[in-house]
């Protein structure tokens, strides 16, 4: 499908100046070759990130039933057994249920797939079982943990609609573990003293997507620990650690 694209994103290639006739030409050849895109998540997403389409515009509607029937969701969901589930631990690199969901949500697989509860529960099983809870140290006041892991499962559990009462339990730790600059880090040597850049990115961008949502925003008010996260000084500590993060690394 190939369609003439509308530059609605905001694009500024020097910060306060418009794009010149030149740059904007280069642009809008780089969203229409993703507008003409195999692969309906490409498609999608430059629709709704780049052309300003609302999700809930046909031709989006439509773009996502593509994705769900796609060949590469199909892959993805091909190991499944009879029970729903994948017959390997969740963290399995890279098929296992925690992977197969990321992907579907950075696919842009349509919410609400009842279907997809079974693996679900196998992350949650992973994510609140003793053996990973044994897992998670403190050295010198700061929680040494992997938090991208549970940092990654809220995040597809909101986008794919799969959320329940315990992606509460996933943000109120996610928040208990934060470092005093804002971010995350699993580094066990006790001279790590700041975040990780890759351990701070998901559960940063999990975060701020609970807490555009609405519905969940409401959940998430009603717990003193992850009223936190709303305010202004918080969120500039996490984005903090991402630009020092950068620095350092």
């Amino acid at each position: 499908m190939t369609q003439e694209a509308k530059c609605h994103y905001s694009y500024e290639s020097r910060p306060g100046q418009k794009p010149t006739p030149i740059e904007k030409q280069a642009y809008l050849r780089v969203l229409n070759r993703l507008l003409s895109s195999e692969e309906a998540s490409v498609r999608y997403k430059a629709l709704v990130g780049l052309s300003g389409k609302a999700p809930t515009d046909e031709e989006c509607i439509a773009l996502k039933e593509q994705i769900r029937s796609s060949p590469r969701v199909e892959t993805l969901l091909s190991e499944r057994d009879e029970t729903g589930m994948v017959p390997v631990h969740p963290y399995k690199k890279w098929y296992g249920a925690h992977w197969i969901l990321a992907m579907l949500a950075e696919l842009e697989y349509p919410a609400g797939d009842n279907s997809l509860v079974s693996l679900r529960e196998q992350v949650y099983k992973w994510l609140f079982s003793s053996a990973h809870e044994r897992s998670i140290v403190s050295i010198d006041g700061r929680t040494r943990r992997c938090s991208s892991q549970e940092g990654y499962a809220l995040y597809y559990l909101l986008r794919l609609g799969l959320d329940d009462d315990r992606v509460d339990e996933l943000a109120r730790r996610l928040i208990e573990w934060q470092w005093p600059d804002g971010g995350w880090n699993c580094d066990k040597r006790p001279e790590a003293t700041h975040s990780s850049f890759m351990e701070s990115l998901l559960p940063m961008r999990a975060l701020d997507y609970m807490h555009s949502q609405e519905v969940t925003t409401k959940r998430l008010l009603r717990s003193k620990e992850l009223r936190m996260f709303s305010s202004e000084e918080n969120c500039s500590n996490v984005k903090m650690t991402v630009r020092l993060s950068i620095q350092i690394s």
